[in-house]
C-alpha cells in the first residue's frame, strides 16, 4: 500500500512539474510580445520582411500572429495531453510500470521544449530579444555584420540564404553552432536601418582591423 501511495504521489509530482514548467513558457511567450510593443527595432511590419533567426522566419510580434495562434494550440494541446496521462497513470497505476507512466509527461515536455519558441528578434532600450531570449548590451562587445558565405554553417539551411548577411552578436564567449546569436537580413535597407539603431545605442560594430570594445 505505500508503494502504491509513493507512485501515486510521485506522479502527481510530475505533473505539477510538467504543469508548471508548460505554464512558464507559455506566459513568457506573452511577455515576449507584450514587450515588443516598446522596441525601438522594429518598428512598422515592413522592418522584418525576409529576416530570420536562428529558429526561422521573424513575422509580426502580435497576438494575431500565426507563430503565436500556433503556440497557443500546442500549449493546450499538450496540457490535454498530460492531465490524461495523469488520469491513466492513476486509473491503470496496477498494470502501468513507472517508465510508461513517465512517456505521458516527457516526451511532450520535451516536443515542445523544441516547438514552443516564437522566432523574435526586437531591440529595446537596454538590450534585444532574440527568440525569446533577453541580452543586455552590457553582455555584447560588438556586432559583426557580414555575408552569409559558403561554408557558413547556416549555408543552404532555407532557401535563398547565400543572398542574406549574418548579423553576430559578439560576446567574447564561445558560440555554439546550434543556437548562435545571430539573425539574417535580406534587405540592405534594413542592414542600414538596423546600424543606426546600433550607432544609436552606442553598440560597436566589429571590422576585421578594429578591435571590438565593451559597450555601455
Amino acid at each position: 500500500m505505500k508503494m502504491e501511495l509513493d507512485y501515486l504521489l510521485f506522479i502527481l509530482a510530475i505533473y505539477s512539474i510538467s504543469v508548471f514548467w508548460l505554464g512558464k513558457k507559455y506566459f513568457r511567450s506573452k511577455k515576449v510580445i507584450r514587450m515588443a510593443s516598446n522596441a525601438i527595432y522594429p518598428t512598422v511590419a515592413d522592418d522584418t520582411k525576409g529576416m530570420r533567426t536562428p529558429l526561422g522566419k521573424l513575422e509580426g510580434m502580435t497576438f494575431c500572429s500565426k507563430n503565436w495562434k500556433n503556440i497557443r494550440r500546442l500549449s493546450y494541446g499538450v496540457m490535454l495531453f498530460i492531465t490524461l496521462g495523469l488520469l491513466v497513470a492513476f486509473r491503470y497505476h496496477e498494470s502501468l510500470n513507472l517508465f510508461n507512466a513517465l512517456f505521458f509527461f516527457i516526451y511532450p515536455v520535451m516536443f515542445i521544449s523544441v516547438y514552443s519558441k516564437i522566432p523574435s528578434f526586437f531591440v529595446v532600450e537596454g538590450g534585444f530579444y532574440l527568440d525569446e531570449k533577453f541580452y543586455n548590451w552590457s553582455t555584447i562587445e560588438a556586432v559583426k555584420i557580414d555575408k552569409v558565405r559558403m561554408g557558413d554553417h547556416i549555408y543552404g539551411m532555407f532557401e535563398g540564404a547565400s543572398e542574406y548577411s549574418k548579423v553576430t552578436f559578439v560576446t567574447g564567449k564561445r558560440e555554439t553552432v546550434t543556437m548562435p546569436k545571430e539573425i539574417y537580413v535580406l534587405e540592405t535597407t534594413q542592414l542600414e536601418k538596423l546600424r543606426k539603431v546600433f550607432q544609436g545605442l552606442g553598440v560597436k560594430e566589429l571590422c576585421e582591423t578594429t578591435e571590438s570594445k565593451k559597450i555601455k
